[in-house]
């Protein structure tokens, strides 16, 4: 489901980080950016935050770090939608934007960007491009964290969660693509391109 939200200014800030380090003719005209959001839960309905902490962060970065190489922009401060913003070099050349919340982390990106896949097909066999394949491997990082908190609580977090919250946003909408539930295997925030590459 689709609601109207206005992210105008939270996504007029991105644009100012991550354009100039995409070419001309992606970073001005209908090339859009796209955040997708993962919200760690324990209600999937009203506000339950459960937070990603900073251990569990310095393992998203390790893994960041070890893929794409060292943050071209490090860690910067955002105002719309307080975070840290450090912007990433894909393979393809192409650039996204990693922003740490308090909240659960957000990756964004231009379209052309998300629309990077490795090898067409169905969308059933479709092999998903670098950036999407990059936040399920986040997505993953975060719920295995908290399905070892769940089972044995310590000091890596402070509560636990039952469910992460998978939402695509632009600057005038927000959508839910799905909930991964922390006991399952599956942690696949995004499985398929049109998940993400659908018109608001």
């Amino acid at each position: 489901m689709t609601s109207s939200a206005d992210f105008t200014l939270k996504f007029q800030e991105v644009n100012d980080i991550l354009a100039p380090y995409e070419s001309q003719d992606f970073a001005t005209g209908d090339d859009k950016l796209v955040s997708l959001k993962l919200r760690p839960v324990e209600n999937e309905v009203g506000p339950s935050d459960c937070y990603v902490y900073p251990a569990e962060y310095e393992e998203i970065y390790r893994y960041l770090n070890e893929t794409f190489g060292l943050p071209i922009v490090d860690k910067t401060k955002v105002h719309h939608g307080y975070g840290l913003a450090s912007v990433y070099k894909l393979p393809s050349g192409e650039h996204f934007l990693f922003v740490e919340h308090e909240s659960g982390p957000e990756l964004i990106a231009f379209l052309h960007t998300i629309r990077d896949v490795l090898t067409a097909g169905t969308e059933a066999v479709i092999s998903l491009g670098a950036f999407l394949t990059a936040v399920n491997k986040v997505a993953h990082i975060i719920r295995t964290s908290i399905d070892e908190y769940n089972r044995k609580p310590s000091g890596r977090r402070h509560n636990g969660a039952s469910a992460i919250k998978v939402e695509r946003r632009t600057a005038v909408s927000t959508r839910a693509i799905r909930s991964i539930k922390v006991k399952s295997d599956s942690d696949e925030a995004v499985k398929y391109i049109h998940d993400v590459d659908r018109h608001d």
